[in-house]
């Protein structure tokens, strides 16, 4: 077994071969483990992700992604210092067209970019404290707004830079804010979703 060690930083080779022996994120200089989901939180993030998906292509507003690892640099070098595995993550359209155009490499390598919103759906076995640390992690990296999806409680909570965080009460729509203008979602339909439907 792998002994615990702090990482103040890893080159990018170092951190995509470490990836190769087992998917992590490296918070804190600490590896984490990346465990694999069950069928519920799943199939809540590829419903949020098909909806996402409709809206973005059809407003051309930005780039949704499901399950890939965005890093953190060391001054904008090659040197890792941390790394995350959002459920889904977005980039506005002009972020993400800069990206592409200064990265002709893009896809041989993580992406070197904080995302303006992250999603995490909780698993039964997630404690609520630990979720809300992770989205105030998400925060301190520089994503813009973080969503928090509890299915089991059908709960959903909203934080934002500089604000308490927040659970929408019943009837009350989650929206994209500044992020994704427009965009709304009704947690009462998107809980009821039918795994039929999908």
């Amino acid at each position: 077994m792998e002994a615990a060690q702090k990482i103040e930083k890893m080159s990018m080779a170092e951190f995509m071969e470490a990836q190769r022996r087992y998917p992590f994120e490296l918070i804190n200089g600490e590896k984490v483990r990346i465990m694999p989901n069950f069928f519920g939180p799943d199939f809540f993030i590829a419903v949020l992700f098909e909806l996402l998906m409709h809206f973005v292509q059809n407003n051309q507003s930005g780039k949704i992604l499901s399950k890939l690892t965005f890093v953190l640099t060391f001054d904008k070098t090659n040197w890792v210092t941390g790394s995350r595995e959002p459920d889904l993550m977005y980039f506005t359209r002009e972020r993400w067209l800069a990206y592409v155009a200064a990265n002709p490499d893009l896809m041989s390598h993580p992406i070197v970019m904080v995302p303006d919103l992250t999603v995490e759906i909780m698993s039964a076995n997630d404690s609520l404290q630990t979720a809300q640390d992770k989205a105030e992690l998400y925060l301190a990296d520089g994503v813009r707004l973080v969503w928090l999806i509890d299915p089991l409680r059908r709960a959903i909570y909203v934080h934002e830079p500089m604000r308490e965080p927040r659970i929408l009460r019943k009837n009350e729509l989650l929206t994209g804010g500044d992020i994704i203008p427009g965009f709304t979602l009704n947690p009462t339909d998107f809980f009821n979703t039918d795994p039929a439907d999908l």
